[in-house]
């Protein structure tokens, strides 16, 4: 069977199907891309949306595949018309290369309207030239263009041309303008670069012409590079190219606009490595769109799928110009719904720059090695992992370098759920992957945004994020941060953030949030652990350092270090800033070369609150008794930050907090006061009414509750309803204080607290506060409703409490007892995280 040559369609039946989404069993062959992969089933191609499949273990960096030996470049020559029975391709035509034939490119083909390949295509070793509308590997189809032992050594460049996206029927769901593989074998790999990409090891200067590298490197002459920012702006980056390479020395066309660091920093003993990435973005192989794909944001796209097994393995290639704007699922390159069916896969030393549409993509694919890739100047975030089902890859020593604001901004649904207006370097969404040793050098947005990843446990070690958030990401505040760690869930204890390096992120000034800022990785229930992080450098990043935003979370960082102007550009930031609570304790960390107060919170008591707990704290170049003082609730658990003890921060004129045993200090505009420990922290809503559920008076939507009565503390501390802003009364629980109404309700009382205090040893669901109601009579009834979060239950007698005589007895059971006393017409009970409803 000769390989035929036609301008005719043909098909095959498969099911196959753009990111986010794959046709049915029932759909036409070829699917649509907009098909959304959150609501349809994709039968044999991979789980429904929400389901986590056990993909197996993620490879490791050193166990990469390698790919067949002893593959001879031998079959029909391209070159010879008897291998087309007669007569060369033509330009424009679509050739099929059938199963069982193989051909070896000798030539350079014409401009061919596509490829097919069921048998196989190889190349000679000579430079080579293809120009096509597609390339489509399937069905045991085999492209090959070198060996992972035996590389292509020559220059290859494979041009891939279109002007339109509208589905080809010969590619059957992979779109125009693509290389597509399905159930079939690609294997291309370039000339082996020793380092895709290193570091400065010499501060560079503007006005240099030879730079200094950490390795010795064998770029050659015309070589393009890269140079990351020094600074907290990702514009601070420049291009160079090679004119020579002498060990680590390398010699560029043009001197250096801008200077870059190139020596470490310390802090004590501990080495702060800012020295500036350089990378090569130049490979013997290229990839890549052809030369309108910028103009009409339609550029080339690599797309790997399978049903059965296909197999990928890609090292020292160069792509660029790929990926198609405001197209769901064309990408430059792109792991597609393969689930665990792409065994050895990898991706190494690819360069990725100049994109039309983000950068390297997996989904919903396993056991994939993605390592010494560079990702640079991409439209969108630079690595994906698209969904919260894609787990059990490693990502390792790959580095995301600048991106770009879709322009104009993406519009498809999917497209805009990934946020890619605010680019990151590596956006996430499944925390189940492994993530070593990868850098973030420059990104509109996050350097690292796990935006709301599923999973776990997560693996996140030896990482470098720095000039993220840039001037220009106009997101809101809670969108923000060089590192984002949003989870989903808890994190088990064998998670791990370690050695993670954040410095001088947030171009946008003081409105920028925090070097670091991880959310809803613990949550509280009986027995809950804390997530622990080890070794967190965060360095004179513009505003914060690490933040803080949610009363339910709670970390312990350990052996960490928080500077302030290390680098010397940076006074203003703080080392934590808290916003709408959170626990945060503090293990062995240094507070180096600041000028202001370590610790800042915004919520000053209010309806959440923070707490900061320290032990073992060292100064380097920061006066103690200037940057040392408390915020919120702090707790020195030894006297190396300030004198051992619980101090309280709250508004002078009020007397929130205040336990009878707490001495006040003076310090600002706040009331601090010093307690020999701290109490849990409640926020109390009581009101008249009938109603039972709650409506329209959820504390954190920030509504004024029905607090119409003040409240007096048994030591005399007056409350004023609402006074927060919130309605209600902030109160201390755990304690014996007593916490009286002044003034009798009508009809129906209904009370309970929210507690807000973060505690360390875990939410406690039973934490509870005494409260005295002035009534003339005993109540008819006593109810308690609904469990935490549940507002809804109304009074029955399945949650009727019951009358006890004496104030011991309801203390021996706090959840079900209350009390009358008649001689003082009050009725007592105890207020929990329940409601309390008392029929008069």
């Amino acid at each position: 069977m000769r390989p035929s040559v036609s301008g005719s369609v043909f098909a095959v039946a498969l099911l196959l199907g753009a990111c986010q989404g794959a046709t049915t069993s029932g759909d036409a062959a070829g699917g649509s891309a907009g098909h959304d992969h959150s609501t349809h089933d994709h039968g044999d191609m991979g789980g429904t949306a929400g389901t986590t499949t056990n993909l197996g273990m993620a490879p490791k960096p050193d166990d990469m595949p390698t790919g067949p030996a002893g593959i001879e470049v031998a079959g029909d020559k391209w070159s010879q018309p008897a291998t087309w029975g007669g007569k060369l391709p033509q330009a424009g035509d679509k050739v099929v290369i059938p199963k069982g034939r193989t051909i070896v490119v000798d030539i350079d083909p014409p401009a061919l309207g596509g490829i097919s390949i069921e048998g196989a295509l190889v190349f000679e070793p000579r430079d080579v030239k293809i120009t096509t509308g597609f390339i489509y590997v399937k069905d045991g189809g085999r492209f090959q263009l070198g060996e992972a032992t035996k590389p292509f050594l020559n220059k290859a460049v494979i041009t891939l041309t279109g002007k339109s996206t509208a589905e080809l029927p010969q590619t059957q769901g992979f779109g125009a303008k693509v290389f597509a593989v399905m159930n079939g074998i690609l294997d291309i790999h370039g000339a082996p670069t020793t380092r895709s990409w290193t570091k400065l090891d010499a501060e560079a200067k503007a006005g240099d012409t030879t730079i200094t590298v950490a390795d010795a490197v064998n770029w050659k002459a015309g070589d393009k590079i890269v140079v990351a920012p020094s600074g907290p702006d990702m514009a601070g980056h420049e291009l160079g190219e090679v004119v020579s390479v002498s060990g680590n020395k390398v010699t560029l066309k043009a001197a250096l606009a801008k200077a870059h660091y190139g020596t470490v920093r310390k802090v004590g003993e501990t080495v702060i490595d800012v020295r500036a990435e350089v990378a090569s973005i130049s490979r013997n192989i290229v990839i890549q769109g052809d030369e309108e794909s910028e103009a009409l944001r339609i550029g080339g796209h690599m797309m790997f799928m399978s049903t059965t097994k296909t197999t990928v393995r890609l090292s020292n290639i160069e792509v660029t110009r790929m990926g198609q704007a405001n197209n769901l699922g064309r990408y430059p390159v792109h792991f597609h719904i393969m689930q665990d069916r792409c065994d050895g896969c990898f991706a190494k030393d690819i360069a990725v720059h100049d994109t039309v549409q983000r950068g390297i993509v997996v989904h919903d694919t396993a056991k994939l090695l993605i390592m010494n890739n560079v990702v640079y100047n991409s439209v969108g975030h630079n690595f994906i992992v698209e969904t919260q089902t894609t787990a059990g890859s490693t990502f390792h020593h790959n580095l995301a370098m600048v991106n770009r604001m879709p322009t104009p901004k993406f519009t498809t649904v999917d497209l805009v759920k990934q946020n890619d207006d605010i680019p990151s370097g590596f956006w996430v969404r499944n925390l189940a992957n492994v993530f070593t040793e990868n850098a973030v050098g420059g990104s509109v947005g996050m350097g690292f945004f796990f935006d709301e990843a599923a999973g776990g446990p997560m693996v996140f070690e030896k990482t470098t994020v720095h000039a993220a958030m840039t001037a220009g990401a106009n997101r809101d505040f809670n969108m923000q941060s060089g590192v984002l760690l949003v989870c989903t869930e808890q994190q088990p204890a064998s998670s791990r953030v370690l050695d993670l390096l954040v410095y001088e992120n947030g171009g946008n000034g003081e409105n920028s949030p925090a070097g670091f800022w991880p959310e809803h990785c613990t949550s509280f229930h009986p027995g809950f652990t804390p997530f622990t992080i080890s070794r967190v450098y965060a360095v004179d990043n513009t505003a914060k350092n690490v933040e803080l935003r949610h009363q339910s979370d709670v970390y312990t960082m350990t052996d960490s270090i928080f500077t302030g102007s290390l680098l010397g550009g940076n006074d203003k930031g703080v080392a934590v800033f808290a916003q709408y609570g959170g626990t945060l304790t503090l293990e062995r960390p240094v507070f180096a070369h600041y000028k202001t107060p370590v610790f800042f919170s915004n919520d000053i008591l209010g309806a959440w609150i923070a707490r900061f707990r320290i032990s073992n704290a060292k100064f380097i170049n920061a006066d103690p008794s200037v940057v040392a003082k408390p915020e919120s609730l702090t707790e020195a658990l030894d006297d190396s930050f300030l004198p051992k003890g619980a101090y309280l921060v709250a508004d002078a004129e009020k007397p929130t907090l205040v336990a009878k045993d707490c001495s006040r200090m003076d310090w600002g505009d706040f009331g601090t006061y010093k307690c020999p420990q701290l109490y849990g922290m409640g926020f109390l809503v009581a009101r008249d009414g009938d109603k039972t559920d709650g409506e329209g008076e959820e504390l954190f939507g920030g509504t004024v509750l029905h607090t119409k009565v003040p409240l007096l503390r048994d030591d005399g501390a007056m409350y004023k309803p609402g006074e927060t802003g919130f309605g209600g009364y902030e109160i201390l629980y755990g304690t014996e204080n007593e916490y009286r109404l002044q003034q009798e309700p009508t009809g129906t009382f209904t009370a309970r607290l929210y507690p807000m205090g973060s505690l360390t040893q875990g939410y406690d669901p039973k934490a509870a506060a005494k409260m005295a109601v002035p009534m003339a009579q005993a109540p008819k009834a006593v109810y308690r409703t609904g469990d935490t979060g549940d507002r809804s239950a109304v009074p029955t007698a399945n949650n009727k409490m019951t009358l006890v005589n004496t104030d011991a007895e309801m203390k021996a059971n706090p959840e079900n007892t209350y009390r009358y006393d008649a001689a003082t017409k009050t009725l007592r009970f105890y207020v929990m995280s329940r409601w309390v409803v008392a029929n008069r």
